[in-house]
């Protein structure tokens, strides 16, 4: 959002509600909630328990989904009586991206008015709260207040304060305390950890002879080092007939194929698969013997199918959306600073809470999951 910062706060304000447009009215339809979690895929599978308590609670045909175009298939999968909308994950540029979006959008969610507008996406953004004021509600369930036209802003979007830092030996991350927090007042009380944990419940776990590796998260930075997985594995699979299937974009087929390589060079059998469906990488996943991954949505749809799991994870949103799970096949495995916590807005020379991170460390969780 280049604009921002070069104008002066009132101007940004004006362009910002000028940006939203004219609230919604003349409404065909009227429905009892409406859902938004326009989000990636990890936080929509972090979401899928919420979900399913708000369609037990009004009833799927009471409900309006309004997901990112990339969980779409997710969602259709997951709750297939529940009609959706879907917009872009994220958009950043003011004319170039949000205000074709607004003029697009604002057509099909002007037709309808919800009685109630839950929001599940807790992370605040110029494109998140300017989405919420093109929908149409009476009453809002979501952390902070209701973004509104008059509060809309070019400028960077406070985070919202959530005082509820979970307690080291319990399942909650932060993201699902907050989910707990916003469905409580609409139950009549809050959900408990089995009501509200995630869930994927159209895919059946089976237990393959694969080890799966998604080596990469959402960005680069998250990335563990290439090194560390192969000194990993070795240790791990040395003596076991492992052999390990690597899985990740097309666009990064490349590094794969060179990782694969050196797991061969190392003794261990590795074969790489790209391009893959959503769906169909959930059901490689859910028929791993073992999947290893950084925080990814391939953590959130292993651990939410409970497949025997270890993740790396660094320390940009340590505690928000993992650690989580309150089974005993999962291992998160992490290299403690005093800067967890940064956003990952990392000052450090190399991301060190990832790189510092032991082979050793990572092979020993393998060993204390790993199905023999």
């Amino acid at each position: 959002m280049n604009p921002g910062p070069q104008l002066p706060g009132w101007l940004r304000g004006i362009i910002a509600r000028r940006l939203a447009g004219s609230n919604p009215s003349g409404h065909a339809i009227a429905r009892p909630i409406g859902i938004y979690k326009v989000d990636r895929i990890g936080d929509f599978v972090l979401a899928t328990g919420a979900i399913h308590l708000l369609v037990e609670r009004f009833g799927a045909e009471n409900c309006r989904l309004i997901v990112s175009e990339a969980a779409a298939e997710l969602a259709a999968a997951e709750f297939p009586l529940m009609s959706r909308w879907t917009a872009p994950e994220a958009a950043n540029g003011v004319w170039r991206e949000m205000r074709p979006l607004r003029a697009r959008l604002q057509r099909t969610w002007g037709a309808e008015h919800f009685e109630g507008l839950v929001c599940l996406r807790h992370a605040r953004s110029l494109y998140r709260d300017l989405s919420l004021t093109w929908i149409s509600a009476t009453a809002w369930h979501g952390l902070g207040e209701r973004p509104s036209r008059r509060s809309l802003h070019l400028g960077n979007r406070p985070a919202l304060a959530v005082a509820f830092p979970p307690a080291a030996d319990s399942p909650w991350s932060r993201e699902l305390l907050a989910h707990r927090e916003v469905l409580a007042p609409l139950l009549g009380r809050p959900p408990t950890w089995e009501e509200l944990r995630p869930r994927l419940t159209q895919v059946q776990p089976t237990r393959g002879a694969e080890v799966v590796l998604c080596p990469f998260g959402g960005e680069r930075i998250r990335d563990y080092p290439t090194a560390g997985w192969v000194a990993a594995c070795r240790a791990a699979f040395g003596r076991d007939d492992a052999e390990v299937r690597l899985v990740g974009p097309a666009g990064r087929r490349r590094e794969l194929e060179d990782l694969a390589q050196a797991l061969r060079d190392g003794g261990i059998r590795a074969s790489v698969t790209t391009g893959l469906s959503l769906r169909a990488f959930i059901r490689v996943l859910a028929a791993a013997r073992l999947i290893l991954t950084v925080e990814s949505a391939a953590a959130h749809i292993a651990t939410a199918l409970d497949k025997p799991a270890v993740v790396v994870i660094g320390g940009g949103h340590f505690g928000w959306f993992g650690p989580w799970g309150s089974a005993s096949r999962q291992r998160w495995v992490q290299h403690s600073l005093d800067c967890f916590g940064c956003q990952w807005n990392c000052t450090r020379p190399t991301v060190e809470c990832l790189r510092k991170v032991s082979p050793a460390a990572i092979a020993t969780a393998i060993t204390e999951v790993l199905p023999r």
